[in-house]
């Protein structure tokens, strides 16, 4: 009921905000739009990989191309869940949304974590407003690719973490941050907020007898479903020799240096072709695709973590900053670094770099004007390629 409660909150803050400020609301609604092009049009690159997968599910194996995978299974899950024999097309479309819905709870826990840090909601609006309309988040959020469901279990992860340690939340937290490790193995790095919490729990006060026993309930079965899906990657990992592997990057004497070299941006990895890493950066703000360039990301990288920095803000905060650190060093170490890799943390880049803005002694209805203007100049872009996808595939 709570929960509920909550949600209806939220849905009536929202309308309230929009009836107000009818330019956030054009923002949200022509942005909506161009967002449903994406359902529409065939699948491409690892979507067809995720799909092969969910067949495969289907007929009880969990195979690519003819052998077992270790690719994450969260999203071929996914997609088989909502298969329709007679017509495939409809069942994707179905996956899809389905992805979008869990893109959109990704940003409600982003505005019920801000407003827990007693943050404005004009403030809220915009920063919300930035990611809706950021050009990655449309190409990439009603897609079947893992930011979807990341930013829905990062968020989710992250607003119940920073709350005050409680019993009830850790199966939450939990939740979360298997669904994260299972759709991208590199969230395995925040067990360190994780652990953290633990300890926050368990010395908070004295437990109860039957606290510890739902503490040690909890606890065990999400480590029994991480171990039985890790226990599978070791025997297919030791036992298969021609497959699509993620882990294949880290073999070899000289892998480690290579994807941090990789991972900082300093070379081109191997399995990719163009240099990720900190270079691309900046492709995450200015929509134009595989833009690079060091200086100006490497920029805007101690931009963000300055305005964390230098800014008197509450625990929340910094436990988010502490979390994006790791995150963004599990990419360097996997020798990434795609702009749709950055998308799940933008929100992040975004707070510090309002509270930069904040530093600088600058109105906040300023910040709410620049956004809205690079909002629009998203929206002007997107309706450029909706025209173009549109002649692509709906030719009239």
């Amino acid at each position: 009921m709570e929960k509920v409660m909550e949600n209806i909150s939220v849905m009536n803050r929202l309308i309230s905000f929009l009836r107000k400020d009818k330019i956030f609301l054009f923002i949200f609604l022509i942005t909506l739009l161009s967002y449903l092009r994406t359902v529409f049009i065939p699948l491409k690159g690892d979507e067809i990989t995720y799909q092969e997968l969910a067949q495969n599910i289907l007929m009880g194996k969990y195979y690519f191309r003819g052998q077992p995978s270790t690719i994450t299974p969260v999203i071929p899950f996914i997609i088989s869940i909502f298969h329709i024999s007679a017509f495939p097309s409809i069942g994707l479309a179905i996956a899809k949304l389905v992805h979008f819905t869990l893109a959109l709870m990704g940003m409600r826990y982003i505005y019920l974590f801000l407003r827990n840090q007693n943050f404005d909601d004009k403030i809220i609006f915009s920063l919300l407003a930035l990611t809706f309309a950021n050009p990655i988040s449309v190409s990439f959020f009603s897609s079947l690719f893992p930011e979807p469901i990341l930013m829905f279990s990062f968020w989710g992860f992250i607003y119940f973490v920073t709350q005050p340690p409680k019993l009830s939340h850790l199966k939450f937290i939990l939740f979360f941050f298997v669904l994260s490790l299972l759709t991208r193995y590199l969230y395995a790095v925040l067990l360190l907020p994780l652990g953290i919490y633990y300890l926050q729990l368990l010395f908070k006060r004295k437990q109860k007898t039957e606290k510890i026993f739902q503490l040690a309930f909890h606890t065990t079965l999400f480590v029994l479903i991480s171990l039985t899906w890790f226990k599978y990657v070791y025997i297919t990992e030791n036992s298969q020799i021609n497959q699509v592997s993620y882990f294949s990057r880290f073999e070899g004497e000289s892998s480690f240096l290579t994807n941090v070299k990789s991972g900082l941006g300093l070379v081109k990895h191997p399995e990719v072709k163009r240099i990720n890493g900190i270079p691309a950066f900046i492709s995450l703000f200015i929509p134009k695709t595989g833009l690079r360039n060091f200086p100006v990301s490497l920029f805007l990288i101690v931009s963000f973590i300055s305005g964390f920095l230098i800014s008197k803000k509450s625990n929340g905060f910094y436990t988010l900053l502490t979390s994006t650190t790791l995150a963004l060093i599990g990419l360097i170490l996997a020798g990434t670094g795609f702009s749709r890799y950055w998308l799940i943390l933008l929100p992040t880049f975004l707070i510090g770099y309002y509270f930069l803005f904040e530093k600088f002694k600058l109105k906040p209805d300023w910040f709410v004007i620049a956004s809205k203007i690079i909002c629009i100049l998203y929206i002007i872009n997107e309706l450029r390629i909706d025209y173009i996808i549109i002649q692509k595939h709906f030719p009239f």
